[in-house]
């Protein structure tokens, strides 16, 4: 009789670990539905435009007139800067001076854009950007630009609202 009580103990507390890594499975797979629902993404309703540019192939610099034309604060962008072989990603253009006093611009080294102060650029207003491009790149055919927002401290890439634009940079003309 004392093997039997004993087997069953046995088999009590087997089932009792089968029932909890059961129900953690469950669990588990219920959550990890929940949780990617929840993914922070960026609103349709981000968008942007440009509205002018100007092409500066001595310095290897392009001055772009954005627009918020969405309904959140665009807090920055990434851009790119296209011609027939190349791409460049697009940073910031600081000038600076040289051993001559002469003033030299070059990039800034950021691909990430900061716009308009603290809060970014809020819907209905632009800022005009001086960026640079690569040397490799010149007579730039196309600029793309993707905008991001910041939420919750987080910085939100808006991969819905990318924007392309041809442009005529040809450093002949």
């Amino acid at each position: 009789m004392r093997n039997k009580r004993g087997l069953s103990e046995v088999v009590g507390y087997v089932l009792l670990v089968v029932i909890a890594i059961t129900l953690s499975v469950l669990v588990y797979g219920w959550m990890k539905d929940r949780i990617l629902k929840q993914t922070a993404t960026c609103p349709d309703s981000v968008s942007i435009m440009i509205e002018e540019y100007v092409c500066d192939n001595t310095d290897n610099t392009i001055s772009l007139k954005i627009k918020n034309n969405g309904l959140f604060n665009i807090r920055g962008i990434f851009a790119k800067a296209t011609n027939s072989e190349r791409v460049s990603e697009l940073t910031r253009a600081i000038e600076r001076k040289d051993a001559n006093g002469d003033t030299i611009i070059e990039s800034d080294g950021d691909t990430e854009i900061s716009i308009g102060g603290i809060n970014g650029v809020s819907p209905g207003r632009g800022e005009v950007l001086k960026l640079y491009y690569n040397e490799d790149v010149n007579d730039i055919v196309k600029i793309s630009i993707q905008p991001f927002i910041q939420e919750d401290g987080k910085i939100l890439v808006c991969d819905n609202s990318i924007i392309s634009q041809d442009v005529d940079c040809d450093s002949t003309t």
